[in-house]
Parts: C-alpha cells; structure tokens; sequence
C-alpha cells in the first residue's frame, strides 16, 4: 500500500473550505436547503460554510474509513465574482487545522499489510513533506502536518497557514450545477441575495455567500 493514500481525503476538505465560510457543524446539508439554479452573475461575499457533525467521508476513501475527517477551529473570508461572460475570480483566506482520524479497520480497509503503528509512521512521512521546505510536495500554504498512531488509531493533523489565495478562471450553468472551467461542479441555489453551494465530494457539506452591493 502506497503510504500517502490516505492524503488526499484530507485535501478534499481543505479545497471545498477554500470556497468557503467560518466553518461549523449544524445547520443540515448545506446549511439549510438544497440546489435549485438561478443566475450567479454579481459580488459575493462568504459568510459561512457548514459540515455534518458525524464527519466527513472522501471518495478517496473506502467505506470503512466513513466519518474520518473533521475540521477544527477552521476558518474562511473571501469574495466570488460571477461575470455575464462566464469568467469569475475568487480571492480566499483559510485558516486552521483538519484532522483525519483512520481506525485499524481503515487501515485495513486501505490495504495495509503492515500494522495500523507501521502504516500510521508511512502516513505520517507523506504529512509531512507538505510542511517541509526541502521537499518537492512542499506547499507555503500548510503550516504543519503530521500523524501519530494512539488510542482511535492513526490521527493525522493538517494545519493550514493564513495565505489569501486569488483565482481567474471561467464557468457554466448546467441546471442547478455550477460549473468551473475543468468542468467540475458544485450544486448551487440563488435566492435573493444569498448563493448556496453543495460540494458533491463531501456529503452534508455547505458554503453560503452574501451579494455584495
């Protein structure tokens, strides 16, 4: 088993909450309602993002590991801007740790043959390099990253430094789909001055914006 499998479901919560608000449980999928379309043209600005307090799951991940990733004290501020010719740019803020938590039966799951304390060591070198400026997987936007195996299993922590991040790019409307220039989308549901958005990658998962006049 590569021992960096397990990354990228960690990664999965950082790249939707980069879309997103101050992050807190409750509130329901999405934090309240479900995707209906509308027109996304205008300003927005977050105010906050939702996560179901059972946890996340990632695709990344067999069913076993249900559950396993939880954000703490995680944070966002930012702007969308939606133009009529289909280019929009987003200049995010995030802040603050993600943990996943992988049982032994997780572990298993992923295809260990080593033990749950052999394969947490392996994880926790793969953590590391994206904190580690002689590594080639180093990115400035993470502040620390490891794993240690203890009582729940292996626990690994993912800590996101505060560094704005702009983004140009373009997007469709395909329904109550909202489509970036890749061509991966987000649910989403205009009414009023509120933009809801539905990642598809993490059940249960929420972002709301206000219009900014």
């Amino acid at each position: 088993m590569r021992a960096d499998v397990a990354v990228p479901g960690i990664l999965v919560l950082f790249a939707v909450v980069a879309c997103g608000g101050d992050v807190s449980s409750g509130g329901g999928p999405g934090c309240g309602g479900a995707p209906c379309g509308g027109d996304p043209v205008g300003k927005w600005t977050i105010v906050q993002a939702c996560y179901p307090p059972q946890g996340f799951s990632s695709p990344d991940l067999p069913p076993e590991c249900d559950g396993s990733i939880r954000p703490e004290n995680l944070t966002a501020s930012g702007t969308y801007e939606f133009r009529p010719d289909g280019t929009m740019t987003f200049t995010v803020t995030t802040a603050g740790t993600v943990v996943e938590t992988l049982s032994d039966t997780c572990v298993r799951a992923l295809g260990s043959l080593d033990t749950p304390t052999v394969a947490c060591a392996g994880f926790d070198a793969s953590f590391r390099n994206f904190a580690d400026p002689a590594s080639p997987e180093y990115d400035p936007a993470y502040a620390a990253a490891s794993c240690a195996y203890g009582n729940t299993g292996c626990v690994c922590r993912l800590t996101r430094a505060a560094v704005p991040v702009t983004t140009d790019s373009f997007y469709s409307v395909n329904g109550t789909d909202l489509l970036d220039g890749t061509g991966e989308g987000l649910g989403f549901c205009v009414s009023g001055d509120a933009l809801r958005l539905y990642p598809k990658t993490l059940d249960g998962a929420g972002i709301v914006l206000t219009r900014t006049r």
